[in-house]
């Protein structure tokens, strides 16, 4: 009986405190930029980003690009053979 009452108390901390370091963590959140800047920047920069776009679809061997890493076909599964420099 005191078992299952200091488990419930447990759970009832624990869901209490998940709620409260949630509030407290979302007033950390950092704002983005309005839709109006980014819409600004991208037609300033359509030009590099069309360029860009053709290079990559005419590039048959290409896998993935991220922000640091190009991937081709022949290395896939391969770490870090195609680091941006």
């Amino acid at each position: 009986m005191i078992r299952g009452k200091i488990t419930y108390l447990f759970v009832a901390l624990l869901t209490f405190a998940m709620g409260v370091g949630s509030v407290v963590l979302s007033s950390f959140s950092v704002s983005h930029a309005p839709d109006f800047v980014l819409i600004r920047n991208f037609c300033d920069h359509e030009a590099d980003f069309n360029w860009l776009a053709k290079m990559a679809n005419e590039d048959s061997s290409l896998r993935t690009i991220t922000s640091s890493n190009v991937w081709l076909e022949k290395n896939v599964g391969a770490r870090g053979n195609n680091r941006l420099r």
